[in-house]
């Protein structure tokens, strides 16, 4: 059975420090959990880990095994060949990436029969189904031997398998764990066995004595380590010259660094960036002197994450220029550990007259005649479900932004001969059935409603005239829920031997949306005096909590009051209901009578919802550059970074210009839109259309500072 589990890292002299436990919260993500059992675990046969060469690693080798087949080897050079994955009785193969042991002396024998990811299962469960954690299982040895503890084996994140069906061929995994998850650690036994493959075993295949069970939880930390990185070289390396005209940078670092900390300028003098690629002032850089390459920042391949690759994504152009990378001290290694100074280098590219040359458009959203209007509908009508995005929203400075903000719909019922008034000076409850093609066929966060009061109403939607009175209804609540398949499919049940309108018609818990309070109708109405901006449009009283109407069920609206004990008559303190609704759309109940008085009704309240917008659509002008052979670049949004459970997506249109003038658009030649806009190579005139989803639960909103759109041409 398992005694201890453990989550922790190896020190410098191979000794494993335990950190946490089980049900343990704030795990570093690179922490390995080592699982102690109460007798010898089968973990299978002595298999020695290889790793894949580093790229430097493959460069020496194949210069070493071009020395062994001319004959020009020394003897170090064919132990050297042996100790990189060599075959010194074999010529290297081109193009197959050799491996070599494990240097990780806690990472040497990779962990197989009964333990595996079927037997001893790590997840997380998101999105409905569980996702197992990166990770490779390794035998424990004494402090980094060869002599294997039985009794122990690891799940160690910092590796992943790199080959199907090939336990011992590993590759590295700099990411660890995901950030801020729970995961969760189980492993079947004693009767709770599915399988003689999902389950560990001891040396004589006998099953774990009883099922183990544990949770754990991430930060977006790493394990401490205190030794700062340094940077070991660079390529191109300081003062180099003829650096091909799209050549990547790389910089080593003595550990895997935090890519995450590595920030490219945003702008032109953003304070916040840690690495800089830029054209020296230079006189010889003429236009472009001081200008950052724009660029993307990765890890590169098969380098176990301490080479970082600056790549162009213009290239450097025909050349040549002289180039300044600036690395700052904010860079971080996974520890969070920073670089001891700011380190610069500087290189020359090639002058190459066949190469790319380059532009960009940069969109700051300062001109409102860029703005074609809301992707949808009238462009007068700013309200909406698509109200577009505005792009002077703030005083300080242009942004692209949205905000959460309360948009209506209105919920009408069919061209009505009349009315029916529910007014009740008595207690009374009942509900309404809002079909789902009613509530506009999609989710929204409802955040209250407004009703229609009194008078008659002539047409579709309804005008209505007459009076309102200012009377109470005390002991007012209203709830929210989605109605059953039954209810949704033929409406509510009535008869006097029900009790009327039930918690079973919903799909689940009705959600109170409103505290008990007493509600009083306003006073002052009219025609001319319309709340809502509709004659006689009443709001609900204030929700205490929105509700998620997610758009394919049918809506219940519950109201319940304990009447007004006026005993008064007519029309004056109706709550107005439309009749002639073509199903069973309320159900009511005077609740306090015996038997209760109940009734399913073909009425229909018309109301308008209110709710949360759920973002904004903004779409630009066509933009012509004016370069037949245009090739598009991936676009960089700034800022990067939107609040979190915001977004923003865009999406792209090409077109060419006509045969005969190609400064004008021909419209047979737009294209579909795309999420790549690399896909539009050969057609000059671009726009772009931008969705900015908001976060509902928090209020926070998305924006876009600067589009840049940047491409080449030859």
């Amino acid at each position: 059975m398992v005694r201890r589990f453990l989550a922790g890292y190896y020190d410098r002299r191979g000794k494993f420090v335990p950190v946490a436990g089980r049900a343990a919260g704030n795990v570093d993500r690179n922490a390995v959990l080592m699982f102690v059992m109460s007798g010898a675990a089968d973990t299978g046969p002595k298999i020695i880990a290889t790793l894949p060469l580093t790229l430097a690693e493959q460069a020496e080798l194949a210069e070493l095994s071009r020395k062994i087949a001319d004959g020009n080897a020394e003897p170090e050079d064919e132990r050297r060949f042996e100790e990189l994955g060599g075959d010194p009785r074999a010529f290297f193969e081109p193009g197959v990436i050799a491996r070599k042991n494990s240097d990780d002396p806690n990472a040497r024998f990779a962990a197989t029969g009964s333990v595996n990811r079927d037997s001893v299962r790590i997840g997380s469960v998101s999105g409905g189904g569980e996702a197992l954690a990166k990770g490779v299982f390794f035998k424990v040895t004494k402090r980094g031997g060869k002599r294997v503890r039985a009794r122990k084996f690891v799940f160690n994140p910092q590796y992943v398998v790199a080959t199907f069906n090939r336990p011992g061929e590993i590759d590295y995994n700099p990411e660890g764990f995901e950030a801020n998850t729970t995961y969760t650690v189980t492993m079947q036994g004693g009767n709770q066995i599915d399988s003689p493959l999902t389950v560990v075993t001891n040396l004589d295949g006998v099953a774990l004595g009883e099922p183990f069970s544990t949770q754990f939880t991430t930060s977006d930390r790493y394990a401490q380590d205190g030794t700062r990185p340094e940077i070991r070289e660079t390529s191109p390396t300081e003062g180099s010259s003829n650096v091909a005209s799209d050549a990547d940078v790389d910089v080593k670092f003595s550990e895997p660094m935090d890519i995450a900390s590595f920030q490219l300028p945003r702008f032109d003098a953003d304070e916040a960036a840690t690495i800089q690629i830029r054209y020296t002032s230079s006189a010889a850089n003429g236009s472009l002197a001081e200008r950052n390459v724009l660029a993307i920042v990765r890890v590169k391949p098969q380098t176990a994450g301490n080479v970082v690759q600056i790549r162009p994504l213009q290239g450097f152009g025909r050349g040549p220029y002289e180039v300044e990378v600036i690395v700052t001290n904010g860079v971080t290694d996974l520890s969070g550990n920073n670089i001891i100074r700011e380190q610069r280098f500087v290189f020359t590219t090639e002058e190459d007259p066949t190469a790319d040359d380059f532009g960009e458009i940069r969109e700051e959203f300062d001109d409102n005649g860029q703005k074609d209007g809301p992707w949808y509908g009238d462009p007068a009508n700013l309200s909406g479900d698509n109200a577009f995005a505005d792009w002077n929203a703030k005083d300080t400075a242009s942004l692209l932004t949205t905000t959460v903000q309360n948009l209506f719909f209105d919920a009408f019922g069919p061209n009505p001969t009349g009315n029916v008034n529910v007014w009740f000076q008595r207690a009374v409850r009942w509900q309404m059935l809002y079909p789902t093609n009613d509530m506009g066929g999609r989710a929204r966060t409802l955040t209250g409603f407004l009703w229609y009061q009194a008078g008659s109403q002539v047409g579709n939607p309804p005008v209505f005239t007459g009076t309102q009175a200012n009377l109470t209804y005390p002991n007012t609540q209203i709830k929210v829920g989605h109605a059953n398949d039954n209810v949704a499919g033929g409406g509510f049940q009535g008869g006097t031997s029900a009790p009327g309108p039930v918690a079973t018609n919903y799909r689940a818990v009705p959600v109170t949306v409103v505290p008990t309070i007493n509600y009083t109708i306003p006073t002052g109405v009219s025609l001319t005096n319309p709340p809502g901006g509709a004659p006689f449009l009443v709001g609900s009283p204030t929700w205490a909590k929105n509700f998620n109407f997610d758009g394919k069920h049918a809506l219940i609206l519950e109201i319940e009051h304990f009447g007004n004990g006026t005993g008064a008559t007519g029309t004056a303190e109706n709550w107005q209901i439309d009749n002639g609704y073509p199903i069973n759309a309320m159900t009511f109940s005077l609740f306090q009578d015996a038997p209760p008085v109940v009734s399913a009704q073909t009425w229909y309240h018309s109301v308008r919802f209110t709710f949360l917008s759920p973002g904004a659509e903004a779409q630009s002008l066509w933009y012509d550059v004016q370069q037949a052979a245009v090739r598009w670049v991936p676009q960089q949004i700034v800022p990067f970074a939107q609040q979190q459970g915001t977004s923003v997506s865009i999406e792209w249109q090409g077109a060419k210009g006509t045969i005969n003038d190609p400064t004008i658009l021909d419209p047979t030649t737009i294209t579909s839109w795309t999420t790549d806009i690399r896909t539009l190579v050969g057609h000059p005139y671009v726009r772009w259309h931008v969705e900015l989803t908001n976060n509902l639960a928090t209020g926070a909103s998305p924006s876009i500072d600067t589009l840049v759109i940047p491409y080449t041409y030859r």
